[in-house]
């Protein structure tokens, strides 16, 4: 066959669908795949019983994660720097925009170990009790605990119990949650676990976060992207127990228990119970909006 002239062979591979290998390049529409995705902006607290639900994120190219105290995730998720947050459930009460992604929390059906009240006398000698300046819903559940199951009123300031000095402070009491729970200098003290004592109290499940998002769809399947999440870091939870007990010199048996038996990472009918039964009380107080359902992130 006869090749076409110069100046028509364009047209004739154009003709043939054999367009050579630098015209390709420069009129083939960029590739589906290799479209920009959007990154999905993560806000999670920093303490231990986080770790199996946040870690499987961390190597995750298409998430940036960002820790931040408990009390400073709503104020990033209001403002947009972040699409979802793990973060206090009392602040998503307080926020009517604020929906809770279903399936996935930071709960306890009895004691936690985590969130502890220490005493340094009865509970109703205790006349100033100090709530930890990084807490939201375990310093609501605090006050909830003490007005209206114990019907005490004692002088609430907020302190930091990260310093490990509380115990030397004017304080007769103070809370502490998180990792701040587990510092050697309050271990001589007496405490109160505010898991338990709900529990014993409502019979009910408590649930002190849960992921959140301020906007009700357009995200994906947020709900089965954090089950995925939180199932493959329970089966780190050994290594995440290891080195969590180095840090904190307790011991890894104890660990291993705390994230797979003590905390609770499930949220289904009897922990959306105990969310409302809690919002139903705080609101009493005055601690938040009263509400009468969960408003649900539906994707």
């Amino acid at each position: 066959m006869r090749r076409p002239p110069r100046e028509n062979r364009k047209m004739a591979c154009c003709r043939r669908g054999a367009f050579p290998v630098k015209w390709i390049a420069l009129w083939r529409p960029a590739s589906r795949s290799r479209r920009a995705i959007p990154m999905l902006k993560l806000g999670c607290v920093p303490h231990l019983n986080a770790r199996p639900l946040a870690i499987a994120f961390e190597a995750d190219p298409g998430v940036a994660l960002a820790y931040d105290p408990p009390s400073r995730l709503a104020q990033g998720l209001a403002e947009g720097r972040f699409d979802a947050a793990l973060m206090p459930v009392i602040d998503c009460f307080r926020e009517e925009r604020f929906c809770i992604v279903p399936g996935v929390a930071i709960a306890s059906r009895g004691r936690i170990e985590s969130v502890r009240l220490f005493h340094k006398k009865p509970l109703a000698d205790c006349r100033f009790i100090g709530l930890d300046q990084h807490s939201a819903s375990s310093n609501a559940l605090l006050e909830v605990l003490l007005r209206t199951r114990y019907g005490l009123a004692p002088v609430l300031e907020t302190a930091d119990p990260s310093t490990g000095s509380l115990h030397q402070s004017h304080f007769d009491a103070f809370l502490c949650i998180g990792d701040s729970a587990f510092h050697p200098a309050y271990q001589s003290l007496d405490a109160i676990d505010l898991g338990e004592e709900w529990e014993a109290w409502q019979k009910l499940p408590f649930v002190y976060a849960a992921w959140v998002t301020a906007r009700p769809d357009g995200l994906g399947d947020l709900k089965n992207r954090f089950i995925a999440a939180r199932e493959a870091g329970l089966a780190r939870a050994p290594a995440i127990a290891e080195e969590a007990a180095r840090r904190f010199r307790l011991d890894p048996a104890f660990v291993r228990a705390y994230l797979t038996r003590l905390v609770r990472y499930d949220l289904g009918p009897d922990e959306e119970r105990g969310l409302l039964r809690f919002n139903e009380l705080a609101a009493a107080l005055g601690l938040c909006p009263r509400r009468t359902e969960i408003h649900e992130y539906i994707g």
